[in-house]
C-alpha cells in the first residue's frame, strides 16, 4: 500500500507515499475485525474527500468550461446485474488509461468515483417552509 521514498529519507528518517490510486473492493472480501474496523476508517476518511469534491463540482460547474461532469443515477437491478455493471464500469475506466508516462498535453488529473449500493433508506426531504403568519 505504501512505498519507501528513497531519495528524500536519510538515516533515521524514512518518507513514504501511497501507492493506492484506484480501489476496487471485491465483493464478498473477508476481513478480519482488525482489517474491517481499518477499511472503515479508511472509508471514511475517503468518502470525506469525495463528498468535498461534489461540493466543488457543483460549485465551480459554471466556470468550469465543461470539465465538471455531475451524473446520479438510480436503477432496479439484480444482484448478477449489478456485478455486470461493475464488471463494464471497470473496464470503461481501464479503456481510458493512457500508457504510463504518456499524458496529452490537453489533459487533466480527473477525479471519478462509483458506490453502487441499496438504496432502501428513508428519503431526504427539504426543510418545510416557514409560514408567513
Amino acid at each position: 500500500m505504501i512505498a519507501e521514498i528513497e531519495e528524500r529519507s536519510t538515516g533515521r528518517e524514512r518518507w513514504w507515499t501511497s501507492l493506492m490510486t484506484d480501489i476496487f473492493t471485491p465483493p464478498g472480501l473477508e476481513l478480519t475485525p482488525d482489517e474491517r474496523e481499518a477499511a472503515v476508517k479508511i472509508g471514511t476518511l475517503k468518502m470525506t474527500h469525495d463528498l468535498n469534491l461534489v461540493v466543488s463540482a457543483y460549485a465551480g460547474y459554471d466556470s468550469s468550461a465543461g470539465w465538471n461532469q455531475i451524473q446520479r443515477a438510480g436503477l432496479r437491478m439484480t444482484k448478477e446485474q449489478v456485478t455486470e455493471f461493475v464488471e463494464e464500469y471497470e473496464t470503461l475506466l481501464r479503456k481510458y488509461l493512457p500508457p504510463p508516462g504518456e499524458h496529452p498535453p490537453d489533459s487533466r488529473h480527473m477525479a471519478v468515483r462509483l458506490v453502487v449500493v441499496p438504496d432502501e433508506g428513508p428519503r431526504p426531504t427539504l426543510p418545510a417552509e416557514p409560514d408567513d403568519e
